[in-house]
């Protein structure tokens, strides 16, 4: 009896052994893979503030500000210039060609304080416009990538530089930039810009011929007694 017990034992052990081993070695399945959508997008931001119906409108306004105040500071250089030539014609040393002199240099003075004061006042509120438009276009893009699925947008330019193969600098930062590629519907850039001139509170698109964009393109006082505004 007891014989038989242990025979019966012995093939059981026997069986599950054989059970764990097959199991061991029979492939198991995998899951299905998932169907690949693309997760990276690409924008090109220059091309957005160009387009950008509330950017044109405001770099334009600040534009005619920069052109008046312009006329304003050609006026006083004018002026200042005909005081200069009323100068020459006083006997130099004379108690009114002192006083001459010393209006002149005190104009000129105030003058160049003011180009001052007014550069920074312009280059802060062109600064602002930049901001506020980048942190607008910032917003419509998170909202379309969250929509879309998208777990990261890459700004490019779609009209890059020509490239000048006398100009090592130039050559190695077209090769340094870090995107190479890309599959064009990859592009979001018109589905944003459709979002942003539906946000914006005039939908016509005017050229940006003559906005001083980018900010290289300022408007630079005319007078020579001006500094530049670089």
């Amino acid at each position: 009896m007891k014989t038989t017990r242990f025979f019966v034992a012995a093939l059981l052990l026997v069986g599950l052994t054989a059970t764990y081993a097959s199991a061991q070695t029979r492939p198991t399945a995998q899951p299905a893979a998932p169907a690949v959508r693309p997760q990276i997008a690409v924008i090109d931001i220059s091309r957005v503030f160009k387009e950008h119906p509330r950017f044109i409108e405001q770099m334009a306004q600040l534009k005619a500000r920069v052109e008046r105040e312009d006329a304003n500071m050609k006026a006083r250089a004018d002026r200042l210039q005909a005081m200069a030539e009323e100068l020459k014609s006083l006997k130099s040393g004379s108690q009114e060609y002192k006083d001459k002199e010393k209006l002149i240099a005190s104009e000129r003075a105030q003058m160049q304080i003011d180009i001052q004061v007014q550069r920074k006042e312009f280059l802060q509120q062109e600064a602002s416009i930049y901001k506020d438009i980048y942190e607008e276009v910032k917003v419509a893009v998170a909202n379309y990538a969250s929509r879309a699925g998208l777990a990261a947008v890459i700004r490019y330019t779609s009209k890059p530089e020509e490239i000048d193969p006398n100009q090592p600098n130039v050559i190695l930062s077209e090769i340094q930039k870090d995107l190479v590629w890309f599959a064009p519907q990859l592009d979001i850039t018109n589905p944003i810009l459709a979002t942003l001139k539906m946000q914006s509170p005039t939908n016509t698109v005017r050229s940006s011929t003559g906005i001083p964009y980018p900010s290289s393109n300022r408007t630079t006082p005319t007078s020579p007694t001006y500094p530049q505004r670089r």
